[in-house]
C-alpha cells in the first residue's frame, strides 16, 4: 500500500475530484460530516456500513472508522487528523490505512450553496500518481459516489425532519382541542397517519422508525396543533410494543408541556415480549387483551388514545371495542404497505362526524361506529 513519491508529478496529476449537488442546505451536508450518528448512516459504499466510528470533530481533532464488508468482517481501521474546518463551508483532513508504510491523502471537502442547493466537491490529493491509481482501482471513485448516494438520502430525512421539528416547535399547545365529541370519558380514540390509498405504514425504513417518512413532507404547524391539543386531551395512552419503543426512544430525552404529558401519562403496552419497561408510567398487558382493554374502560377517567400499533387496531376493530378514529388522510398514494383497515375487515359501519381540512391538503376525518348513535349527547 505504499506508492513511490515522485518531485514530478502536478497536484492535478495526483488528484481526485468529485462533484455532487445537493438538494439542501450547506448546514445540513456539514452536519452529516460532523456528527457520528449521520456519519454511519452514509459514509462509505452501499453495503459496506461504518462499524468504527471515532470522531473528535475540531480542528486538530483525529477520527478513526473501520468498515464491514457483506461477508461480515471488519476491514483494516483507517483514519487521520482534521486539519481545516470552516463550519458550513469546508472540511480538509489527512487519512491512511492503519498499516505500516501506508501513505496519507488529503481530502478537501467544500460546500457551496445558492438558493437551498449546495455543490459538494471532493478534492483528493494523493502523494504520488502510483498511489492514486492504486486506490482508483480498489473502487476509490465507485465508494466515494456510493456513499454520496446514500448521504442524498440521509440529507432528504434530515430536511424533512428539521421541517418538522420547526412546526412543532412553533405550533400553538394551546389551541383548542377539536374533537367529534365531547362526552370522551374513557372512550378508546384511534388516531392514525394513513397515505391516500390508505397505508399507514410503507415498505422501507430502518429500525426504530415507523416507515412514515412520508408524513413529514406534508405536515404543517396547524397540524401539529390539532395533535398536541389531541394528545393534551387525552388520559393515557394504549399502543403496540413498537411504537412503545420508538417512543420510549426519543421523549424521555425531550424537555416542555408536551414532553412532560407523555412522560407523565399512563402507558399501556400490549406485548408478549416487552419485560419492564423503563419508560415512567408504563405498564405491559401480555394476557387478554379484550379483557383487560374492555376492563380499563370500565374505569372513571378520561380518552384512552391509541397511535401507530396496527395490530392492537385491528384488535380492538375485531372486537368492537373503538369509540371513536381519527384518521389524519395525506395526499400521497403509496402503492404498497401494512394499511390501517385489515383486507377482510370485520364488518363496522362508520359514520362521519367531524372533518378538518388543512392548508397542507391533509384532511382529517372523525368516525364514529353507527351503533354509538343511540351514544350522542
Amino acid at each position: 500500500m505504499k506508492a513511490s513519491k515522485s518531485g514530478d508529478e502536478s497536484p492535478a496529476d495526483r488528484e481526485v475530484v468529485i462533484t455532487r449537488v445537493f438538494d439542501a442546505p450547506a448546514r445540513l451536508l456539514f452536519e452529516a460530516y460532523s456528527k457520528p450518528e449521520h456519519v454511519k448512516k452514509w459514509f462509505g459504499p452501499k453495503g459496506w456500513p461504518v462499524t468504527l466510528c471515532e470522531m473528535d470533530f475540531r480542528n486538530g481533532g483525529r477520527f478513526r472508522f473501520a468498515m464491514t464488508g457483506p461477508d461480515g468482517q471488519q476491514g483494516p481501521p483507517f483514519g487521520g487528523e482534521y486539519l481545516e474546518i470552516v463550519p458550513n463551508r469546508k472540511i480538509v483532513y489527512d487519512n491512511a490505512f492503519e498499516m505500516p508504510g501506508a501513505e496519507k491523502m488529503i481530502v478537501t471537502i467544500t460546500f457551496d450553496e445558492k438558493d437551498e442547493k449546495t455543490t459538494l466537491t471532493i478534492h483528493t490529493l494523493f502523494t504520488s500518481v502510483a498511489m492514486k491509481n492504486e486506490h482508483v482501482g480498489w473502487g476509490y471513485e465507485r465508494g466515494i459516489n456510493g456513499g454520496l448516494d446514500q448521504l442524498a438520502d440521509v440529507v432528504a430525512e434530515m430536511r424533512a425532519n428539521a421541517a418538522f421539528e420547526q412546526a412543532l416547535a412553533t405550533a400553538s399547545t394551546a389551541a383548542p382541542a377539536r374533537t367529534a365529541r365531547r362526552d370522551l370519558a374513557r372512550q378508546i380514540v384511534v388516531s392514525e397517519f394513513v397515505s391516500l390509498d390508505g397505508v399507514m405504514e410503507a415498505p422501507g425504513g430502518e429500525p426504530g422508525h415507523p416507515h412514515t417518512g412520508w408524513v413529514r413532507d406534508f405536515m404543517s404547524s396547524e397540524q401539529i396543533d390539532y395533535k398536541l391539543a389531541e394528545l393534551l386531551e387525552a388520559e393515557s395512552l394504549l399502543i403496540g410494543r413498537v411504537t412503545y419503543e420508538t417512543f420510549a426512544a426519543s421523549w424521555p430525552k425531550r424537555s416542555g408541556e408536551l414532553a412532560d404529558k407523555m412522560n407523565a401519562m399512563p402507558k399501556h403496552v400490549v406485548s408478549t415480549t416487552l419485560r419492564d419497561p423503563a419508560w415512567n408510567n408504563s405498564r405491559v398487558i401480555n394476557g387478554n387483551v379484550t379483557e383487560e382493554v374492555t376492563r380499563l374502560k370500565k374505569q372513571a377517567g378520561g380518552p384512552i388514545l391509541v397511535v401507530g400499533s396496527r395490530s392492537v387496531v385491528h384488535t380492538l376493530m375485531e372486537h368492537d371495542l373503538i369509540d371513536e378514529y381519527r384518521i389524519m388522510i395525506f395526499p400521497v398514494p403509496l402503492g404498497g404497505g401494512r394499511r390501517l383497515f385489515p383486507e377482510t375487515p370485520h364488518k363496522t359501519v362508520l359514520r362521519l362526524v367531524d372533518t378538518r381540512t388543512f392548508s397542507s391538503g391533509v384532511v382529517v376525518h372523525a368516525y364514529h361506529p353507527a351503533s354509538a348513535r343511540g351514544q350522542e349527547g
